[in-house]
């Protein structure tokens, strides 16, 4: 138990401010010594506390260690800690089986003690003659055998985070770089003539860009945790800021840390912290707060500082941003005279007012506020563009897999008056389709633009593929790495959308150019948040690429076919549907009488 304890303080430990791991010199101090200490100090208390009750007898002994179990498993239960990282913290400094190896090694002795203690106490065990021969009393035994296995623990959490890893078969890095919330068509790469990506232009021309790239989710956490998993929303569980990533679920950098590559992140927090079990696998993950610092400058340089440090050990580091998200507080790009009521920055005060309904921007604010969003979109390609130059400059970043790409949108008025800027209240296009493009001279092509729609899910098989590491059967993308090698147009595969975080829970389904949404049940408030949908909608974004012109009621070729796939989709993991709350009677009209005609309902 003691051991287990430490693990736990180890979990813990993480969300310590990064500072005080910190040396003078600058080194950082294993977060595991921090838990071994408390593992070590727990052993001992354990050990004199279950020595004083062997004194009483067997009956206290073990009436005491049941007693002591089921509450360390209930505070487990109560304080909603992930058991994975709880029993097995050591995968972030070591592979799998080493981590199961060593705390399985620490449950036989321990289970070897508790043995020795059963069968001493079923044969009578040493009694006041024997602590009369010199014999030690069981209580100063049971302290010795606690504070040994202490000492083994606090060994074992230094050694194994200083031991070196398992040099991977491929030498390539990879660089997986997020802007979170930055639409698609703000890249001049992808059409967008006001000059604001410069610097991330010119990388992607050096390598392979994917034009119609969809996220699995409108918001920060599910998209996140679908990109580290390849694993829709609803199935890895990682839909609300209240529960995390499932701990059985495998993460991208676990396969490279068990690969033998040093993983770390440095990132914006907040729904990717680490409380939410988006650091599985790496070894250090720093945290910022980029409104308190004024930037993302101190993430880069942070992130900078780590890759140089690196030397030639490959490495898998995931750097992330919310600089284009709100607060917008950059003004370049925006024209004073459409400011109106607004100040000089639009944060979360205005969005509250704009949502509620005090506020009713004009089209002019409207352009004001879509000039602050494009200033910021500017400021981040300059911050992130520039830790990219660098890297180029320093030799690092030919020799790696450079990854960029954003994990949603963010909708200005496309579709609603009262919900912009916004994101994560509907699966439309402004919120779904992001940039992406892969860059690495000798590996990946250059100068390819790939038209056939793909996925975030891609993400994590390609990089899997690209660096010779096996498949993983969990992926539900699928790998492109012939598109990025050959510059050839991967298969059409069916793209799947879910999981709002206000508004009614909605489903999508793109096939090309065919795009279905479904509301199972559109009068459904999430996050004390409701407004009026359409059950189903079903647009051809070739022809309607904005889509403002809802096809369901006449559908397009192929959309019958399309509709039973979403719909299967949604039967198996929509709960309310799959528990009976909803019946076939309660759904929507006309979403009934889609279903009607492909036999779902009578």
């Amino acid at each position: 138990m003691g051991s287990l304890m430490a693990g736990w303080a180890i979990y813990l430990s993480r969300d310590l401010p990064h500072g005080m791991y910190r040396l003078a010199a600058g080194r950082l101090v294993p977060p595991a010594l921090v838990g071994a200490v408390a593992g070590t100090v727990v052993s001992i208390l354990l050990g004199i506390l279950l020595g004083r009750l062997a004194r009483d007898g067997p009956k206290r002994l073990y009436g005491g260690m049941a007693v002591l179990s089921l509450g360390y498993a209930a505070v487990l239960i109560l304080a909603a800690v992930p058991l994975r990282p709880v029993l097995f913290p050591l995968r972030i400094f070591s592979d799998r089986p080493l981590s199961i190896g060593v705390f399985a090694g620490l449950a036989g002795i321990l289970g070897a003690l508790l043995l020795a203690r059963f069968r001493a106490a079923r044969l009578g065990g040493p009694g006041p003659s024997a602590a009369a021969a010199g014999m030690p009393p069981r209580g100063a035994r049971a302290a010795w055998c606690g504070a040994a296995l202490g000492v083994l623990t606090m060994l074992l959490g230094v050694a194994l985070p200083l031991a070196p890893p398992r040099r991977p078969a491929h030498s390539r890095s990879v660089i997986l770089v997020c802007l979170d919330t930055l639409r698609a068509d703000r890249m001049g790469i992808m059409g967008n003539e006001r000059g604001l990506t410069p610097r991330l232009d010119a990388l992607a021309r050096e390598g392979v860009v994917f034009d119609q790239a969809d996220s699995a989710a409108p918001w920060t956490l599910p998209s996140h945790a679908s990109l580290f998993t390849s694993i829709l929303p609803y199935d890895h569980g990682a839909r609300w800021d209240h529960r995390p990533l499932r701990p059985s679920v495998a993460t991208l950098a676990e396969r490279f840390r068990e690969a033998g590559y040093r993983t770390a992140s440095f990132n914006g927090g907040a729904y990717v912290s680490a409380h939410l079990g988006l650091d599985q696998g790496f070894q250090i993950y720093e945290e910022h707060d980029e409104v308190r610092e004024g930037g993302p400058e101190r993430i880069a340089a942070a992130s900078l500082a780590w890759m140089r440090s690196a030397g030639d050990a490959p490495f898998f580091v995931f750097i992330h941003t919310y600089e284009v998200h709100t607060p917008l507080t950059h003004r370049e790009m925006a024209d004073p005279a459409d400011a109106g009521r607004l100040g000089g920055t639009f944060g979360f005060h205005e969005v509250a007012a704009v949502e509620s309904g005090a506020m009713v921007l004009t089209p002019a604010e409207r352009r004001y506020v879509s000039g602050l969003y494009d200033s910021d979109v500017a400021y981040a390609d300059r911050a992130v563009g520039g830790l990219l130059e660098t890297l180029g400059k320093d030799g690092i970043l030919d020799k790696a897999i450079l990854v960029v790409l954003a994990d949603h949108g963010e909708e200005l008025w496309d579709h609603g008056s009262q919900r912009s800027p916004a994101h994560g209240h509907s699966l439309y296009e402004e919120v779904l389709r992001v940039p992406l493009f892969f860059r690495a001279p000798g590996l990946v092509r250059a100068g390819v633009r790939i038209r056939t729609p793909v996925s975030l899910l891609d993400v994590a098989p390609t990089l899997l593929s690209l660096t010779g590491l096996p498949p993983d059967p969990d992926h539900q993308g699928h790998g492109l790495e012939r598109a990025l090698r050959e510059g050839e147009e991967p298969p059409l595969q069916p793209i799947f959308a879910e999981s709002n975080e206000y508004g009614p829970s909605r489903f999508s389904l793109r096939q090309g150019d065919l795009k279905i949404i479904v509301a199972p049940a559109p009068d459904e408030i999430n996050a004390g948040v409701g407004f009026a949908v359409n059950p189903v909608e079903v647009f051809d974004l070739e022809a309607d690429p904005r889509e403002a012109s809802d096809r369901s009621a006449s559908l397009p070729p192929g959309a019958a076919a399309a509709m039973q796939s979403l719909w299967r989709r949604v039967r198996r993991v929509y709960a309310p549907l799959r528990e009976n709350q909803i019946e076939d009677r309660d759904l929507p009209e006309r979403l009934r009488e889609q279903l009607r005609s492909l036999g779902y309902v009578r």
